[in-house]
C-alpha cells in the first residue's frame, strides 16, 4: 500500500532530480543556444559560435561573410582529429603576427585570423582577445583529449547508469501516485440534486482530471528529458544532443503543455459562466431546457477558446524555431475569408441557432409553428431545427430561415374551450351547467396536477347566427392543454345530456335526416 509519506518522498526526489539535472546542464545549454541575431544589428555585432565536442568554444563575428564560421569550424575539426591521433595530451597553440594581423595556429596548423570585428564583439582589444582565445583552445583541446580516453568512458558510464536507474525509480513512483489519485471513489457525499449544479461539477471534475493527466505526462516527459539531457552531456560523442533537446523542450513540451493547461483551466470558468448565463436568461424552470442552453453555450465557447489556443501555440512554436508566423497568419486569413464567402448561409445558421438557444425561444420538446410548418421540436442544434408534425413527418428547417416562431408550449399552455349554445336554450341554464362541470373537474386531484390556475368561464364570448358562444380558459402545464381540453369537452357533453339540453343548432327536417342517413 502506497502511503502519503512515500508519495511525498517520491515526488520530492523527482523534483530534486529534475532540479539537479537542470542546474548541471543549464549553463552549457544557455551557451549552446545563444539568442538569435537580429537582422537590425550591425554586421560587426552578428556572431556565431565555434564548437568543440558539442561545447561552444568561442564566438566569431559573422560580418559580411556568414561562411567564415563554417570554415573555421571545419578547420578546428580537422585539427582535433589529428590531435587525438597523437600521443601528446597538451596542444601547442601559437599567436603569430602575419600581414599586420594576429593569426592562431594549433600544432603548426592554421586555424583563423583574428579580425577587429571579433575583438569589438567581445569589447576587447585584438591582442587581448587573441590571448583569451589561445587559452580557450588549450583548455578545450586538453579536455577533449581526456574525454576521448577509455578511462573517462569507464568512469562516466556508472554515473549515467545511476541517473537512468534513479529516473526509472522516480518515474515509477510518479505513476503509482497518479494511479492512486485517480482511483474510482464512492458517491460524493452531499451531492446537489440540482441537475445543472451536478452537470457543472462533473464537467469541472473532468477538466481538472485532464489537467492533472497532462501535468503527470509532462512530468514524466520532463523527468526523462532531464535524464537524457544530463547523460548526453557526459560524453563528447553525444553532447551535440543537448542543443537539440533544449530547443525542442520549448517546442514539444513547454508550449503545448502551457497552452493545453490554460485551455483546460479555462473550461472550468467557461462552464460556470455558461451555467450562470443559462440560468440568468432562463424563461422557464424546466431543467432540461436550462441544461440544453448550458451545454450549447459551453461547447461553443470551448471550441472557440481551443481554436485560439492552438493558433497561439503554433505561433509561439514558430517563433521559438526562428520561423516567421506572418505568412501562416496571412494564409489562414485568406482561407478564412474564402470559407466565410462560400458558407455565408451556414454561418448565419449557426449565429441564429446560438441566439435561439441563448434567448430560449424554444427547445427540444416544445410545440412550435414556423410559417406553414408546425410540430414538436425533436432536434435542435446550432445549424438546424427538426420538427415532427401531426402526420409524423420530420421537417428540417435551417435556423437562418426561422424569422418568426410561435411557441405553443413555453412556460405554460392554455386550453381554449368554446361551447356553442343554440338560441332556444336558456343561456343562464347553460352557463350553470358549464360552471358546475368545470368546477367539479378542477376539484379532482389527478387533474389538479396538470392545471396551474382555477378555470375561467368567460361567459358569452360571441352571439352568432346559430347560437351563443360560451368560452372557457384553463391554464395548464406545457403541452397538457389538449389532454385537458378533450376531457372537459367530453364531460360537458355528458352534463348537457344529463340536464336535458339539446345543443343541436336547429332541428333536422325529415328530408335533411334522410340525406344525412344516405
Amino acid at each position: 500500500m502506497v502511503t502519503k509519506r512515500f508519495r511525498r518522498q517520491v515526488l520530492g526526489a523527482g523534483i530534486g532530480l529534475i532540479g539537479a539535472f537542470w542546474g548541471a546542464g543549464m549553463e552549457t545549454a544557455q551557451s549552446q543556444i545563444p539568442l538569435p541575431n537580429s537582422p537590425n544589428l550591425p554586421a560587426s555585432q552578428r556572431r556565431s559560435w565555434v564548437r568543440l565536442d558539442g561545447r561552444p568554444l568561442f564566438p566569431l563575428a559573422a560580418g559580411d561573410n556568414p561562411e567564415r564560421v563554417t570554415i573555421v569550424q571545419n578547420r578546428l575539426n580537422r585539427i582535433q582529429a589529428h590531435f587525438l591521433q597523437g600521443q601528446n595530451p597538451q596542444p601547442q597553440v601559437d599567436i603569430r603576427r602575419q600581414g599586420g594581423s594576429d593569426v592562431i595556429y594549433v600544432n603548426d596548423q592554421y586555424l583563423l585570423t583574428i579580425t577587429h570585428e571579433d575583438a569589438q564583439a567581445r569589447a576587447m582589444e585584438v591582442q587581448e582577445w587573441a590571448e583569451e582565445l589561445q587559452a580557450r583552445l588549450e583548455v578545450g583541446l586538453a579536455q577533449s583529449w581526456e574525454e576521448h580516453q577509455p578511462q573517462y568512458l569507464s568512469r562516466m558510464l556508472p554515473q549515467a547508469a545511476g541517473i537512468a536507474a534513479l529516473t526509472l525509480f522516480t518515474s515509477g513512483g510518479l505513476y503509482l501516485w497518479h494511479q492512486r489519485r485517480h482511483r474510482p471513489a464512492g458517491t460524493e457525499s452531499g451531492a446537489s440534486h440540482d441537475p445543472m449544479t451536478t452537470e457543472v461539477r462533473v464537467r469541472n471534475r473532468q477538466s481538472l482530471r485532464a489537467v492533472e493527466g497532462i501535468i503527470h505526462g509532462h512530468l514524466q516527459a520532463g523527468l526523462w528529458w532531464a535524464a537524457l539531457f544530463s547523460i548526453s552531456g557526459f560524453f563528447p560523442q553525444t553532447r551535440w544532443l543537448q542543443g537539440i533537446l533544449f530547443t525542442n523542450l520549448l517546442v514539444l513540451l513547454v508550449i503545448p503543455f502551457g497552452m493545453y493547461a490554460l485551455v483546460r483551466a479555462s473550461y472550468i470558468l467557461i462552464d460556470r459562466f455558461a451555467a450562470a448565463l443559462a440560468l440568468g436568461v432562463s424563461l422557464t424552470t424546466d431543467p432540461s431546457r436550462v441544461e440544453l442552453r448550458f451545454r450549447t453555450l459551453s461547447n461553443v465557447t470551448k471550441g472557440f477558446v481551443a481554436l485560439v489556443g492552438v493558433a497561439v501555440g503554433i505561433a509561439l512554436a514558430l517563433a521559438v524555431v526562428g520561423l516567421s508566423s506572418a505568412p501562416l497568419l496571412a494564409g489562414a486569413g485568406l482561407i478564412g475569408v474564402g470559407i466565410s464567402l462560400a458558407a455565408q448561409n451556414i454561418i448565419r445558421d449557426h449565429i441564429n441557432g446560438l441566439l435561439i438557444i441563448v434567448e430560449d425561444q424554444f427547445g427540444v420538446g416544445d410545440v412550435i409553428a414556423v410559417g406553414t410548418y408546425s410540430g414538436v421540436v425533436e432536434r435542435l442544434n446550432l445549424r438546424i431545427t427538426q420538427l415532427r408534425d401531426a402526420e409524423g413527418r420530420l421537417i428540417t428547417l435551417p435556423n437562418s430561415e426561422i424569422r418568426a416562431v410561435a411557441n405553443l408550449s413555453s412556460q405554460w399552455s392554455r386550453a381554449d374551450i368554446q361551447v356553442l349554445i343554440p338560441h332556444r336554450v336558456a343561456v343562464a341554464q347553460a352557463l350553470k351547467v358549464v360552471r358546475d362541470t368545470v368546477a367539479q373537474f378542477y376539484d379532482e386531484v389527478p387533474w389538479q396536477e396538470l392545471i396551474l390556475e382555477a378555470p375561467q368561464v368567460l361567459g358569452v364570448d360571441a352571439v352568432l347566427e346559430r347560437g351563443s358562444l360560451i368560452r372557457v380558459w384553463i391554464k395548464t402545464l406545457p403541452l397538457k392543454q389538449w389532454e385537458v381540453k378533450r376531457e372537459v369537452q367530453r364531460r360537458l357533453k355528458l352534463a348537457f345530456e344529463a340536464a336535458g339540453l339539446d345543443l343541436t343548432p336547429f332541428p333536422l327536417s325529415y328530408e335533411n335526416a334522410d340525406q344525412a342517413q344516405g
